[in-house]
């Protein structure tokens, strides 16, 4: 199931505040190169050890949050979802979540943002590791490039949730995000275009 043109995100910062934040960060935000490596943790190729967060010191803790998930041998991408289902809206997360439709996204909050999807597609997760055989469960793998190694903005949809949410591992910054409207001005009215 290929996602929507666009995922929308609620939040109660103004436009001008989200601007000077510079987009969505995770609470434990990954850059390009760590978000590969954590695809490269899920899908066997690299220990937790060799990725370059395993001895991040910061209020949250990012190994925390991955070794609850066990011995790094048995990570698949489908133990990445669940992880991401698992912790929900806790404050240890690695990803910024959006969802398909303009009554979720995320957090909610007073103001809803439009995110434009047409940069991203769909990835087969041996594109990460050749030797994988995808499965069913597997969250899909969006990127705005089809080489893992060039890839700067990475997210996974798990089609089969309720809440069909795009988490992007990279963040949102600014320049991803296109329009606004206030969550009271209801589903119908126009998005604001942004001017950043």
């Amino acid at each position: 199931m290929p996602i929507p043109g666009n995922v929308y995100r609620g939040d109660s910062r103004d436009p001008e505040t989200l601007e000077r934040a510079g987009g969505f960060s995770a609470w434990s935000p990954l850059d390009a190169a760590e978000a590969r490596e954590m695809l490269e943790l899920f899908t066997k190729l690299r220990a937790f050890n060799q990725c370059s967060f395993a001895t991040r010191k910061q209020k949250v803790l990012l190994p925390d949050v991955v070794t609850q998930m066990g011995d790094s041998r048995s990570h698949t991408p489908d133990s990445l979802k669940e992880l991401i289902i698992r912790s929900g809206k806790s404050h240890d997360t690695f990803w910024v979540s959006t969802e398909t439709t303009q009554g979720g996204g995320g957090m909610g909050g007073r103001y809803i943002y439009q995110i434009p999807t047409g940069n991203l597609q769909l990835v087969s997760w041996t594109t990460v590791n050749p030797a994988l055989s995808p499965k069913a469960v597997w969250p899909e793998l969006y990127m705005d490039s089809a080489n893992l190694a060039t890839a700067s903005v990475i997210a996974l949809f798990n089609p089969i949730s309720p809440t069909k949410e795009l988490s992007f591992l990279t963040g949102v910054t600014c320049a991803q995000i296109h329009g606004w409207k206030t969550a009271a001005s209801g589903e119908n009215a126009a998005f604001t275009p942004t001017t950043w």
